[in-house]
């Protein structure tokens, strides 16, 4: 039923398997795939958890595992997860795979290229897990500012898996970091053409369509963005209403900017990004100590994105003076 794609046929079967002898570790580990499947990552995590209970060294339960919070951005969960299959398994590279995307979600970015080197090294004889080391390694390489070498390491990933969606998620941050933001949206429409629901690229096209001062077009993205959170992931949201603040900004709604990236620091205090458009907004509307205070705590938590972050905001600032001026030359003359 898990080939034929009948999940819920699948988790009903497992269920009466279960009720007939509870002590069963592979119906619990069948469990978690069919759920899995469904995106309820929460209940699939369950079921590893008792099949690790019931055999501690069922080793693909931990790989599944890891990536299940993974995707519930449980980063230091799924690392030891991840850590316990290679102490298991250390000569299997899905391991140092999934390692790899944990850290890039992490943004350990070195670690991430130095285990996706790894992988690399081990040549394994399955391509798609070839491909996500490349795609990982571009990833890290775009972050650590050599977008050249990135957009290399996603080609390498495209040539041995030409639908990959890491590599042109990848290929669009590169593209973004080189200043070509038109480039970088047609990687994400690529993207979307593949998979519709890749929620990533919504996110980024909607941060490239801000970088063109597409406004409106952003928070069109956003919002679709929004929708396709089926899983509720709170990292996601919280740049969806990063992107979002920033959009409404210069669209001159500043409470409405405001609101958003107060929720998105609610939702994730460690995004860098909504502390330092928090500091926009608040200049805005001429708060100007408490946005310091932002703007610090931005390059506190992330001084990589700080620095592109100031590099921004030179623009932005010619901008807001610009915008500053129209209000000014909008008020009746006394």
């Amino acid at each position: 039923m898990l080939e034929s794609g009948k999940f819920e046929e699948a988790i009903q079967s497992y269920n009466k398997g279960i009720e007939l002898d509870p002590n069963v570790p592979v119906l619990y580990f069948n469990k978690g795939i069919a759920l899995y499947s469904m995106e309820k990552y929460s209940e699939a995590i369950e079921c590893y958890n008792r099949t690790i209970e019931l055999s501690p060294n069922f080793k693909d339960a931990y790989l599944n595992k890891s990536i299940c919070l993974l995707f519930t951005n449980k980063l230091e969960e799924a690392l030891e997860a991840s850590n316990k299959f290679i102490e298991l398994s250390p000569n299997e590279p899905n391991g140092y795979t999934v390692k790899g995307s944990i850290f890039v979600m992490m943004k350990k970015y070195e670690d991430a290229l130095n285990v996706s080197e790894k992988v690399i090294a081990m040549n394994p004889n399955n391509k798609n897990i070839l491909s996500v080391a490349y795609s990982n390694k571009g990833y890290a390489l775009a972050w650590l500012k050599k977008p050249e070498e990135a957009i290399e390491a996603c080609k390498k990933s495209l040539e041995l898996f030409s639908n990959s969606i890491d590599a042109r998620i990848a290929m669009s941050l590169a593209y973004s970091f080189l200043g070509n933001y038109e480039e970088a949206i047609n990687w994400c429409d690529e993207t979307i053409e593949i998979n519709p629901n890749m929620i990533e690229a919504y996110i980024n096209k909607s941060n490239f369509l801000v970088n063109l001062g597409r406004y409106k077009e952003a928070i069109d993205y956003c919002n679709k963005a929004s929708e396709l959170n089926v899983a509720q992931n709170p990292a996601h949201e919280s740049l969806i209403l990063t992107n979002k603040s920033v959009a409404l900004l210069f669209e001159n709604y500043y409470e409405e900017s405001l609101e958003a990236v107060e929720k998105a620091i609610e939702l994730d205090p460690k995004n860098a990004l909504a502390y330092a458009d928090k500091a926009y907004v608040l200049n805005m509307l001429d708060r100007y100590e408490e946005a310091l205070v932002f703007s610090d705590k931005a390059i506190e938590i992330d001084p990589i994105l700080a620095q592109l972050t100031v590099q921004k905001a030179l623009h932005y600032s010619i901008l807001i003076d610009l915008m500053n001026q129209l209000k000014r030359a909008k008020k009746p003359l006394s």
